[in-house]
């Protein structure tokens, strides 16, 4: 028997609907002071997505020419309808202050798949159908909604690590010890520490190439904040060169102002073909700004970069941690 469809008269409401989520894809945002924030926002597109699909699905089911179309074909204009307008809200997005992402358009597509096929596997579409079938479509709905959670759950899973290692601020010896270290010069990567300078076989560092950009670092956002109680942060540090190493070690909180003068700013020297460990006083961490003091409750980014880029020049971060 055919399933029951809406009244016409009420897609209508549907189509506005669907609008309006578009607008707020295009529109609205958290405001993305943390990462997580961040990544919340992004899980909002399959949402969105996978709920407009679900209301052109209902529109298409409710012309009179459903009763003839083949189950899947108004599941198919759904999805395409979803796929389109996620195209477009992304251009649009040109044009406001947000960029457009094509990672963005793939997870709107997710989130639409995730719904419709779980829909057709619960609902049936107004058709019976082999048990396969349906348990396909309801692995491939599953499928869909994982791959559309995974950034949210990665991000999770990367706060619990962060905060479980402290006091330790970074390690190279899991890969979600990079997940709060920025890729935007792809400068920094997991790498085995030279034999020489390992402490045991095989041992993972993060391999920093300093030979471009203005300012060359290993550049970490959000470590756990909280670092009153403890006296001092420690840094192991590795120069493989055979030229001595100019850094500086940088710490700024959630209030910083982004001038100079409002952080905690610290040249060291790192002798060529060593690895030492540095260690700078939190009380001094503290007093780094001139016209207040460093929140130590509130700490927002640790930073190590070269003073100046060198010619095929590298270091090697083991591990940053508090004591």
């Amino acid at each position: 028997m055919p399933d029951k469809r809406i009244p016409t008269a009420a897609t209508g409401y549907y189509v506005a609907a669907s609008l309006a989520l578009a607008v707020l894809v295009v529109f609205a945002g958290l405001p993305n002071s943390t990462r997580f924030l961040h990544v919340l926002h992004k899980t909002g597109h399959p949402l969105a997505f996978g709920a407009m699909a679900l209301m052109a699905l209902a529109v298409f089911r409710a012309r009179p020419a459903a009763g003839a179309a083949q189950w899947w074909q108004p599941y198919l204009g759904a999805l395409a309808v979803a796929i389109v307008v996620g195209a477009l809200t992304e251009v649009a997005q040109q044009f406001t202050h947000r960029g457009s992402s094509l990672t963005d358009v793939v997870s709107d597509a997710l989130g639409a798949i995730a719904c419709l096929a779980i829909h057709a596997a619960v609902c049936g579409g107004g058709v019976r159908r082999p048990v396969w079938q349906t348990r396909g479509l309801a692995l491939v709905g599953s499928l869909a909604a994982i791959a559309a959670l995974a950034p949210l759950a990665i991000c999770i899973a990367a706060y619990a690590w962060r905060d479980a290692r402290f006091p330790g601020i970074t390690q190279a010896g899991n890969r979600l010890d990079l997940y709060f270290i920025s890729q935007d010069s792809h400068n920094v990567e997991r790498s085995p520490l030279p034999s020489r300078w390992a402490q045991t076989p095989g041992e993972m560092a993060l391999r920093v190439a300093i030979d471009v950009g203005e300012y060359p670092a290993m550049h970490m956002t959000e470590p756990y904040p909280q670092w009153t109680g403890y006296g001092s942060l420690a840094l192991d540090l590795t120069n493989p060169g055979k030229d001595e190493l100019e850094l500086v070690v940088r710490v700024h909180d959630r209030l910083h102002n982004y001038r100079y003068d409002d952080r905690f700013n610290r040249p060291v020297r790192i002798p060529p073909e060593s690895r030492l460990t540095v260690t700078l006083s939190l009380q001094e961490v503290a007093s780094g700004p001139r016209h207040r003091a460093l929140d130590l409750r509130n700490i927002a980014d640790i930073s190590v970069f070269a003073a100046r880029p060198v010619a095929n020049g590298v270091f090697f971060v083991s591990r940053i941690w508090l004591q």
